[in-house]
């Protein structure tokens, strides 16, 4: 029990480097670490309508793609695929998605998503879009914890909260 409560420096799998993370973050043992909560969550249990979204936010939204356009190529390389969607509201919301072109082949004409990502308002086209949104198809999992330093696993320190660095 006593170790739960020793520096995690002396644990294998944390390095000089990120014992100093961990010591920015306020986690100094193991124990720490257990207990080092999420400083917030992504909702997708409630899409909102793209009327509703909030600009220059990201947002959760359900849409219907009803038009996929052609990729465009700009000068440096880099490919824009672009379609057009409609809420059940009936607002129109274009999806612009950046270099993923997986991500874009995906998408069906017809088919409804919910999708997460932040919300733009282009002028050009006055009417908002979403930009490299994230397409949630497992919602066996609608709340998602975020963490400030992700690449912990827990598990380890659990079972070898205890072994040392030799």
């Amino acid at each position: 029990m006593t170790r739960l409560f020793q520096s995690i420096e002396h644990l294998k799998s944390v390095s000089k480097t990120r014992y100093k993370v961990y010591q920015k973050i306020g986690v100094l043992t193991p124990y720490d670490l257990l207990y080092y909560l999420p400083r917030a969550y992504k909702d997708y249990r409630e899409p909102v309508a793209a009327a509703d979204a909030v600009p220059d936010m990201q947002n959760v939204v359900k849409v219907t793609v009803t038009e996929k356009k052609r990729p465009v190529m700009t000068s440096r390389g880099m490919q824009i695929f672009r379609a057009d969607s409609v809420d059940d509201d009936g607002t129109e919301l274009g999806i612009v998605i950046f270099n993923q072109r997986f991500t874009f082949m995906t998408l069906e004409t017809g088919k409804s998503y919910i999708m997460y990502g932040k919300i733009v308002f282009n002028s050009t086209e006055n009417r908002l879009n979403i930009q490299n949104p994230q397409l949630l198809k497992d919602m066996e999992n609608p709340i998602e914890a975020i963490v400030v330093f992700v690449h912990v696993s827990c598990s380890p320190f659990i079972s070898l909260c205890c072994n040392t660095k030799k």
